[in-house]
């Protein structure tokens, strides 16, 4: 997959990395927010420690979340780069949805999407994809889902 996609790099090699590996001694717990999910034994990798796959935490976490996602990419009738870029992308928004606090006292506001990275030999350039508008009006209220509007006003 990696010869057909220009899809990020860290994805793409985790993807690669997890199809080769085989996970044992699993952990009840998939959030980057829960201490478990830092524990260097938390996972084990064909005997080794998750640590010992890579030396970068930061792609120690990418590893994991897209190795938690084969079998979904492996489910899916999208392309496995498509597949790939939506899941983590929805993860990444459960993730910041999270350290929102609930009282935040003011308005927040968030764009999220997927930037699509593309063959510069065509001569098209990159560009975002607009997954998600949403709105929070004040303390303690839902986000409102605006994505349908902002969709609607753009010009055809």
């Amino acid at each position: 997959m990696t010869k057909d996609t220009t899809a990020c790099g860290s994805c793409m090699a985790a993807y690669e990395a997890a199809q080769k590996l085989k996970r044992t001694n699993y952990g009840s717990n998939n959030s980057a927010c829960h201490p478990s999910f830092w524990k260097p034994n938390f996972f084990l990798y064909e005997g080794k420690k998750e640590t010992e796959l890579i030396g970068d935490k930061q792609q120690n976490v990418v590893n994991k979340v897209v190795r938690d996602f084969l079998p979904l990419i492996k489910e899916s009738k999208e392309n496995p780069a498509v597949a790939l870029a939506n899941l983590m992308y929805e993860k990444i928004k459960q993730e910041i949805l999270k350290i929102i606090p609930d009282d935040f006292p003011a308005p927040i506001g968030l764009i999220g999407g997927v930037h699509i990275n593309t063959d510069k030999q065509e001569r098209i350039e990159d560009f975002f994809v607009v997954k998600d508008v949403l709105l929070r009006r004040g303390p303690n209220k839902k986000f409102d889902d605006l994505t349908k509007e902002y969709y609607a006003s753009l010009p055809n």
